[in-house]
């Protein structure tokens, strides 16, 4: 795996658990 794949990876996971934490506090 190349050093760009591993960062794009983990940004997006990264993206994805905040948006996911974000997402359940936005909830009513």
């Amino acid at each position: 795996m190349h050093r760009r794949e591993f960062l794009r990876a983990m940004a997006a996971g990264a993206g994805a658990l905040a948006g996911l934490h974000l997402g359940i506090k936005g909830w009513p």
